[in-house]
């Protein structure tokens, strides 16, 4: 998760949607035993809940975490799972936490329609 730019960390990305596709359910029948038994832990195990819980998110330049459906604040739960109700109105749904605001010269600014 941390060499992206790595040819391994490519060719994960490439092929099962890098770290995002541990979380995603289906395409089984495109990935390989070792992935779908590596999700199958995370899923569905005891240990694959202390894996999510030692995962750390690191924000950056926020291009590939969602803002709303990405559990980045609070691990337990993501925006849209804590705050339903201002997810269902909101016209910003699935936007990356960059399209949501950016930096100015006072730190961030959010930009929430």
């Amino acid at each position: 998760m941390q060499h992206q730019g790595e040819l391994w960390a490519r060719v994960l990305e490439a092929k099962y949607g890098g770290w995002r596709g541990l979380a995603e359910e289906g395409r089984s029948n495109l990935e390989s035993i070792w992935w779908r038994d590596l999700k199958r832990a995370v899923h569905h195990s005891h240990h694959g809940k202390v894996l999510q819980n030692g995962l750390k998110w690191k924000v950056e330049g926020g291009d590939k975490i969602k803002f709303w459906e990405d559990r980045w604040i609070c691990q337990e739960e993501s925006l849209a799972e804590k705050y339903s109700r201002l997810y269902m109105i909101s016209s910003q749904q699935h936007q990356l936490i960059r399209q949501l605001g950016k930096h100015n010269d006072s730190g961030w600014e959010w930009n929430f329609n």
